[in-house]
């Protein structure tokens, strides 16, 4: 529940709210994703920076599952943002 400006109470669809997530293009929800992935790994947010080693309490199948997902992720956030380069020159 959320309170508008003159005290009433409604939810997120009466006020026309919209979740962040809904306002990004397919690129920035690619990155967003992306950076969460690096994020659960415990590296850095940058799509640049070298990937760092598996954490020492995550088991094998779940670190591996997380990379071939931030493979997915990183690969299509970097096509969409060539393709996005590309097209605007």
């Amino acid at each position: 529940m959320f309170r508008g400006r003159n005290g009433t109470v409604a939810c997120r669809h009466c006020f026309g709210l919209a979740y962040r997530s809904q306002s990004e293009s397919h690129s920035d929800r690619a990155i967003t994703r992306a950076r969460n992935i690096r994020r659960n790994l415990g590296w850095s947010d940058s799509l640049f920076d070298p990937p760092g080693l598996k954490p020492p309490y995550m088991r094998w199948r779940r670190y591996m599952a997380l990379i071939k997902a931030y493979n997915t992720a990183s690969s299509r956030a970097l096509g969409l943002l060539a393709a996005s380069f590309t097209r605007k020159a």
